[in-house]
């Protein structure tokens, strides 16, 4: 009669549940990892440092008109992929909002320029571009 090692059978058992069970973990650290190597770079919330060192939108020009009484304003988006949830427009009695609350104003996809005509009574001294919380741009207004 001969007798089997059973000893032998769960050492290799023992081997092969460990390997899986590192093989699992490595996954999910991998995993893990690269999600946050994604959204760093398409992160929808950069700081404001790194916003005003490169803009995702400028201020190409604005000025005043004086016979429509509105600001008229161009901006430009650069190509890269931010998500911009806000973007204002300030003036020293005025706000302006574009984004996801507001549905007259839009906000630029990339690469594109749109010319803004906003709503004034009087005409301002300078016009503030600000993202989210962060400022990024004052332009001195002129006339049309």
């Amino acid at each position: 009669m001969v007798t089997k090692n059973k000893k032998a059978i769960s050492t290799i058992i023992a081997t092969t549940i460990i390997i899986l069970i590192s093989l699992v973990a490595v996954t999910m650290l991998w995993s893990s990892v690269k999600k946050l190597t994604e959204t760093v770079t398409l992160s929808p919330e950069i700081s404001c440092f790194d916003t005003k060192i490169a803009p995702p939108i400028t201020i190409k020009s604005a000025c005043y008109n004086s016979e429509t009484q509105k600001i008229e304003t161009e901006l430009k988006r650069n190509i890269e992929d931010i998500k911009i949830n806000s973007m204002y427009l300030l003036s020293a009695s005025n706000e302006w909002q574009c984004g996801i609350k507001c549905s007259n104003c839009i906000i630029l996809k990339q690469g594109e320029t749109k010319r803004y005509f906003l709503d004034s009574g009087q005409k301002p001294k300078e016009l503030t571009l600000k993202i989210e919380n962060c400022i990024i741009e004052t332009r001195d207004i002129g006339s049309c």
